[in-house]
């Protein structure tokens, strides 16, 4: 007697493969490629995935590039209200004063001692002994001078004009009068003997030099 056994058709589960998950399909050639491969190995053809990725990467190239642009103009908008160009403080030069004619106030003093006022105001500015301060001509009242400078023996020339109790100065041949109101203000004082002229040259910041010269030499 035979004894059969019975076999049993056991169907095992197919384990679906976790690599199927990475897989998709070639929009060209329906063969299964990698989701992170840039094209299809079979026909060459760019995958999905890729032209995602680099339609992301455009769109943030364009996003920063936007931003930036924007803050630039954020910044020059606000600079402009903070820092306006009327509030930019200019440096005063020689070239940027004019150079017309002060407006002169009349002075009620011989010519001699104009001309004497003159020399001792040059000496004053100039640092230098009043003796060697000459008288080369006068025009209007305006005092033409010039001197030698004992250092190196070259030639400085400068005119000057008396206005009130003001003396006003510049240099030759071609210099502006000093009369801005960042230039030192220069005043006389004459003894009322006659004797004496104090020479002032005072500063916007209260400093002060003042000498005293003899006008009977």
């Amino acid at each position: 007697m035979k004894i059969e056994k019975k076999t049993e058709n056991i169907t095992k589960p197919i384990k679906k493969s976790q690599n199927n998950n990475k897989l998709i399909n070639c929009k060209a050639c329906d063969q299964q490629i990698s989701k992170n491969a840039d094209a299809c190995p079979h026909c060459g053809e760019p995958s999905l995935s890729n032209k995602l990725n680099k339609t992301k990467k455009n769109s943030s190239s364009c996003g920063g590039c936007l931003g930036v642009f924007l803050l630039f103009i954020i910044i020059g908008s606000f600079g402009s209200v903070l820092f306006p160009n009327k509030d930019i403080p200019k440096t005063v030069t020689n070239n940027t004063l004019e150079l017309q004619e002060p407006a002169w106030i009349e002075v009620d003093l011989p010519i001699s001692q104009q001309f004497q006022v003159c020399r001792a105001t040059i000496a004053t500015l100039m640092h230098q002994n009043i003796e060697i301060i000459n008288i080369d001509r006068s025009e209007n009242n305006i005092y033409y001078m010039s001197y030698e400078r004992p250092d190196d023996g070259t030639i400085w020339k400068n005119r000057c004009k008396l206005s009130g109790s003001n003396v006003v100065w510049a240099a030759e041949p071609d210099g502006r009068w000093r009369t801005h109101p960042e230039d030192s203000k220069i005043t006389y004082n004459i003894y009322p003997d006659i004797s004496m002229v104090t020479i002032s040259e005072q500063w916007s910041d209260g400093s002060k030099n003042t000498k005293q010269y003899n006008l009977q030499m």
